[in-house]
């Protein structure tokens, strides 16, 4: 959760760029929080051994209270720990817009590798100009099942 939420109760849009932050950051770290450590440890469930600390919420509030430092770690690609570290920045106002930090990530996987990057890009740009409800029939004609089932169920004696 983004600092904001532990100590002012609040969310919003700069709330998703933070959790955006920490994903970034534990794919790029195989599996590490932010905070250092391993997320397999204590979530969803603690393993046999692992501190349980991460689990209270006065723990989290702290880690928020105290700025929300984060945990060194080294990147594979150019620039995404600088993008994870802005993304998870203390105050929302100081974290980027969504589609800066997708211009930037995908310049960073294009750096990588060059065909991952195009197709990348593609799937991007091809995400942003197609409504979901118009490419996926299949989706929708499930989806009026389901609520047709549903709506059986309530009005069932």
């Amino acid at each position: 959760m983004a600092p904001e939420q532990w100590i002012e109760k609040i969310a919003n849009g700069l709330s998703d760029v933070f959790a955006l932050g920490v994903i970034i950051f534990e794919v790029m770290t195989l599996g590490s929080h932010p905070y250092g450590g391993k997320t397999r440890e204590w979530w969803p469930h603690p393993i046999e051994g692992a501190s349980k600390k991460w689990l209270r919420p006065e723990t989290w509030e702290k880690w928020a209270k105290a700025g929300n430092p984060i945990a060194p770690a080294t990147f594979l690609a150019n620039g995404v720990e600088e993008i994870a570290r802005r993304c998870m920045a203390p105050d929302p106002a100081d974290r980027p817009p969504l589609d800066l930090i997708q211009a930037e990530l995908l310049t960073a996987l294009a750096a990588l590798d060059t065909e991952a990057g195009s197709q990348a890009s593609f799937q991007a740009s091809h995400a942003d100009n197609h409504p979901i409800d118009s490419e996926w029939p299949y989706r929708d004609m499930q989806l009026e099942r389901l609520r047709r089932s549903v709506s059986d169920l309530s009005t069932a004696p």
